[in-house]
């Protein structure tokens, strides 16, 4: 059979002398582009989330440490002892979400004013170490910090500090 006029029979199929739509590579140079930015969105934005992870799951850590020295400090029954009680606890919760407890600053209650319904008052700091990026030298490491106050047991037998004065606490005045 005979193709009809201003078609040309190829090897498997017949093509009119006019290029195919669709079946060129103009297309190929952008797609990759864009495959290749949006990956690179993905990873910038993995990157921004962890660190961003990263400082919240301190915050946490931090939040904690603080409510458990707290709880172990105005349950003691003397300074030396609150301090260490409280430290100790601290540490331990640190520990229990995973932060190296050497990295935190931790600065304590004042133990002179330590006594019955006294304001103890706790201060953690964390330095979180910036998630390292390819080419980029400017993220610095972030301070994360929290402070808590919590007032003594005022029915708790215990050694008062030598400031201690009951009538300028919150309960004496």
């Amino acid at each position: 059979m005979r193709p009809a006029a201003g078609w040309v029979r190829t090897s498997r199929r017949i093509r009119t002398g006019h290029a195919e739509r669709g079946r060129d590579q103009r297309g190929v140079v952008a797609g990759a582009e864009s495959v290749l930015f949006v990956a690179l969105l993905l990873v910038g934005g993995g990157v921004v989330a962890a660190a961003g992870w990263s400082s919240i799951r301190s915050q946490v850590a931090l939040d904690a440490a603080a409510r458990e020295y707290l709880r172990a400090y105005t349950e003691a029954p003397d300074p030396l002892t609150a301090a260490h009680r409280g430290e100790q606890a601290a540490r331990r919760s640190l520990r229990g979400h995973g932060v190296d407890d050497s990295r935190v600053t931790l600065r304590h209650a004042d133990l002179r004013a330590f006594g019955p319904c006294a304001l103890a008052e706790v201060g953690l700091e964390l330095r979180v170490p910036a998630v390292r990026v390819p080419f980029v030298d400017e993220w610095r490491p972030i301070t994360v910090s929290t402070r808590r106050r919590e007032l003594v047991d005022i029915r708790r037998e215990m050694i008062r500090g030598p400031d201690h004065r009951p009538a300028g606490t919150v309960c004496g005045g």
